[in-house]
């Protein structure tokens, strides 16, 4: 397996997603899909994680934004 280090960008939105909603929950349940927003943009205070739609809408407002603070393995 080749592991390519990318930092997230816009460009990588679809992959990022992709990985949220189907590799990384063995159950392939969306409700489980966190997106890891609670800690990658430093202004989550206060915002509304109870859904995955919710998580999902943010993650990728801060990808738009390029609020996260994290890198991106591919």
């Amino acid at each position: 397996m080749k592991i390519e280090i990318k930092k997230l960008k816009f460009s990588l939105l679809d992959d990022y997603l992709y990985f949220f909603e189907h590799v990384a929950h063995e159950n392939d349940n969306p409700e489980n899909s966190c997106y890891c927003v609670g800690w990658n943009s430093g202004d989550d205070t206060g915002k509304d994680f109870s859904t995955a739609e919710d998580r999902k809408r943010y993650a990728i407002d801060n990808v738009e934004k390029e609020k996260h603070k994290d890198i991106w393995l591919i």
